[in-house]
């Protein structure tokens, strides 16, 4: 098959399992496959509701620089399905990918299993086939809670859970303890287990015992400590010392905070690493880019809960305009409302407008948004291309454009629109 069309193909499988959502699968699949994998303590997983993927990339960055080979799998993408695997920092090719397909089909061809349980199996084969050494590390962030999720089918030491806020609610429960627990579900019993997090919302602060006493393990909470941040590129990162951040606000300060931390319990020292951190990249999140007939500076940045609308808030604090133009399309599962009230309680009375649109993959049909939001916007233009090209051509050199609601919107205006 080719490449092309061994991604429709996997996409028409769905990305959730048909019954119960379970680790058995690929479990099960691993198992066929008999692959070599690394010992635990070489297998971090990263589970959390915003930050998983900033992390995952640091800590790569972080790995490489140690002389270490690293194997990173990711989700979703926004350009290529290949994005999402990642062999010592480079993103595999289509030929890879398509060799890795026909590996596992081979084997599990008779087996039921998901897009994302395919593609956990495609990256464990690369992994184990192209990653070779003592000093090789498996970096697996969680597509979805933690406790059913493939990534936790793998034997792993090492649990990694970033800020915790509600998201996928029809999956992982509609309350902040349900999700929590779900997510931190990845912890393993063992003596060498360890639990790198942020301090938990004091609601769920009981889990911590909950998980201590289940698995025996040792729990590392990161606290910001930084004595002053003025923002910029150099950023003070606490008790790491102070570093140029190609991750911009809040969050990319956290999330690499949190990285230098999982690092430093690999048994590294990140002081002698931190000149990496500049290097890294993770597009798709308050990424500037170079539009066609743009006047004004362009951003896309997939934000796509609550807790992602906060962030993204601080962040435009630090960015003056003289007028916001918001192109907005949210997903169909997601807080809608809830996101839209976020960011115009967030913006203040800085002036702004917003229109709204629609990924092709699960975005939220006009019809599905509340009057409230529908009444104040500018237009609805299904066609995504179409409306950043209405927002672009409203927008004045002094002005800010922002896109926004969606990872998927993001990674299909990159592909569609981007110079």
């Amino acid at each position: 098959m080719k490449y092309t069309e061994i991604v429709e193909h996997l996409e028409s499988l769905g990305v959730m399992p048909r019954g119960r959502p379970s680790i058995q699968p690929t479990k099960k699949a691993l198992e066929a496959l008999g692959l070599a994998l690394p010992k635990p303590e070489r297998v971090i997983v990263v589970a959390g509701t915003n930050g998983k993927g900033s992390v995952c990339a640091t800590l790569e960055a972080l790995l490489l620089s140690a002389g270490c080979s690293v194997g990173l799998y990711t989700s979703p993408h926004l350009i290529r399905t290949t994005e999402r695997i990642r062999v010592n920092g480079r993103e595999i090719s289509e030929l890879r990918f398509s060799a890795a397909f026909e590996s596992v089909r081979d084997t599990c061809h008779t087996m039921e299993l998901s897009h994302f349980e395919w593609l956990t199996l495609m990256a464990a084969t690369i992994f184990s086939e192209d990653l070779l050494g003592e000093k090789t590390y498996w970096i697996l962030e969680v597509g979805m809670g933690g406790s059913f999720d493939a990534t936790n089918a793998f034997e792993h030491s090492i649990n990694v859970v970033t800020r915790l806020g509600i998201d996928h609610e029809n999956w992982l429960g509609r309350d902040l303890l349900s999700i929590a627990r779900n997510k931190f579900g990845i912890v393993r019993a063992g003596v060498q287990v360890k639990v790198v997090t942020w301090p938990l919302n004091p609601e769920i602060e009981g889990l911590k015992k909950e998980v201590q006493d289940r698995a025996g393990c040792e729990w590392i909470e990161v606290f910001d400590r930084a004595d002053q941040d003025e923002g910029g590129v150099v950023r003070d990162l606490g008790k790491f010392g102070r570093a140029s951040l190609n991750l911009v606000g809040r969050r990319g300060k956290e999330n690499t905070q949190m990285a230098l931390e999982v690092f430093n319990q690999l048994g590294f020292d990140s002081s002698q690493h931190l000149d990496s951190l500049s290097r890294v990249n993770w597009p798709g999140r308050f990424q500037k880019i170079e539009v066609e007939g743009a006047r004004c500076p362009v951003y896309f940045s997939g934000d796509h809960n609550v807790q992602g609308i906060h962030s993204l808030i601080e962040i435009l604090d630090a960015y003056s305009s003289r007028h916001l133009w918001i192109l907005l399309g949210i997903g169909e599962e997601k807080a809608s409302s809830l996101m839209f009230e976020a960011l115009k309680s967030g913006l203040g009375q800085r002036p702004w407008s917003f229109a709204l649109t629609k990924a092709s993959f699960k975005g939220r049909a006009f019809d599905q948004y509340d009057q409230q939001i529908t009444r104040q916007m500018l237009f609805f233009e299904e066609n995504s291309a179409l409306a950043l090209a209405r927002v672009i051509e409203l927008a004045q050199p002094e002005d800010l454009v922002l896109v926004t609601g969606s990872l998927y919107l993001v990674g299909e205006l990159l592909k569609r629109c981007v110079v």
